[in-house]
């Protein structure tokens, strides 16, 4: 469980410097993730108010992934140096593939 959680957390520090090219988001993001650490699944299951426990993280979970693009938007965020974009991607390809056409 722990290997897997460490994975999908890296995958997403990942996409977080690379959509903001700001260092500090991930660091802080790291940061809180230690200090939380894992929801008690267990626990909360095994609670009087499991169902109500278990429905609260799920609804955070959606509302995260919801929430997730407009928060790491790039024009949020003033440095582009690292921002990496599907559009960016393809304006490079399409560089790239111009520059090959004339050598």
């Amino acid at each position: 469980m722990q290997f897997t959680y460490t994975t999908i957390f890296g995958w997403y520090a990942t996409h977080m410097f690379l959509q903001t090219g700001h260092l500090l988001s991930p660091v802080l993001a790291h940061a809180l993730c230690n200090y939380l650490g894992l929801p008690p699944f267990t626990a909360m299951a095994r609670s009087r108010h499991g169902t109500l426990l278990l429905a609260a993280t799920a609804a955070g979970v959606c509302g995260f992934a919801l929430l997730l693009p407009r928060l790491l938007d790039e024009g949020l965020y003033s440095n582009a140096t690292y921002a990496v974009t599907w559009s960016s991607l393809q304006a490079r390809q399409f560089a790239n593939q111009y520059q090959n056409m004339w050598h």
